[in-house]
């Protein structure tokens, strides 16, 4: 989506998007913003991103009244081979409805993920409704692929090295889609089988660009925490521990977000812990 960068900035100003991961699972985005910046190109990008970032949030005037702006996303369902819909990771098309449904209601802060510490982020997501050749199509595509079918994790499991193959099996033009790649049990060196999902950072190329995470945390309400997470990664978020309590200056600390206290917290840490105390008044990292 041409759009899509004009969002991030509108992702800062959330300040407090109810995006927390289940318990003991785990989000590897830093591993693979420290793959993408390693591309000069791609760490130019997100560099002049940030700066222009910081010079929106200088300026309070600009925030004012928000349109709501919606992201056309398709959903990439890939799955062990011969497995049926609605079985396994293989979604039922409702299911899908379902968990997109749960994903707007975290970013507008309302229905059954409604919390007082939350906010409207006028960001909204649907189902693309043409596939990149102008064709009619319900925004869902199922492929099948031993990639997914590893045993690692059971029943099924799918190794965090095969992204860039599973991903080149299927995508869609990222300049014009959010692309979400649902899959089975995701492991990896660090998490295991605790590896529940992973974003890049905007601007990546379109083989690589969007989220991936495991199906079963899709259309749950406890498991929408993980797409909301990875959604405000691929928006711009960092993790809130990023470069701990540094906190010289909230636009260049930390997650560069500055109503956000800073936070040297392990990654399964609660959110009712105190972990830096450069900031006044010192504030929990909630």
């Amino acid at each position: 989506m041409k759009y899509i960068f004009n969002l991030i900035l509108w992702a800062f100003f959330v300040s407090s998007l109810q995006a927390q991961l289940p318990d003991n699972v785990g989000c590897l985005f830093d591993t693979v913003y420290e793959q993408q910046i390693k591309d000069s190109l791609q760490r130019k990008f997100i560099e002049s991103l940030n700066l222009e970032i910081y010079s929106s949030q200088q300026n309070n005037s600009q925030v004012g009244i928000r349109s709501v702006y919606e992201i056309p996303v398709v959903v990439h369902i890939v799955s062990p081979p011969g497995t049926s819909v609605g079985q396994g990771n293989n979604l039922s098309d409702q299911d899908i409805v379902y968990g997109l449904e749960l994903l707007n209601a975290a970013f507008a802060n309302e229905g059954v993920l409604y919390s007082d510490k939350g906010n409207n982020s006028s960001i909204r997501f649907c189902l693309a409704r043409r596939t990149p050749d102008g064709q009619p199509t319900n925004g869902i595509t199922r492929t099948y692929s031993e990639l997914v079918a590893g045993t690692s994790c059971a029943p099924y499991s799918t190794n965090f090295s095969d992204t860039k193959d599973i991903k080149s099996l299927i995508n869609w033009d990222c300049s014009r889609y959010m692309n979400i790649w649902l899959v089975t049990d995701l492991y990896d060196a660090l998490f295991g089988c605790s590896l529940a999902g992973f974003a890049t950072f905007p601007g990546g190329q379109c083989f690589a660009d969007g989220i991936m995470q495991e199906s079963r945390y899709w259309n749950t309400k406890q498991g929408v925490g993980v797409t909301a997470h990875e959604v405000g990664h691929y928006l711009g978020l960092h993790h809130t521990f990023r470069n701990g309590c540094i906190n010289n200056d909230c636009n260049f600390d930390g997650d560069l977000v500055c109503d956000t206290p800073p936070d040297s917290s392990n990654p399964f840490a609660n959110c009712d812990v105190n972990s830096c105390s450069t900031e006044i008044p010192d504030l929990i990292d909630d």
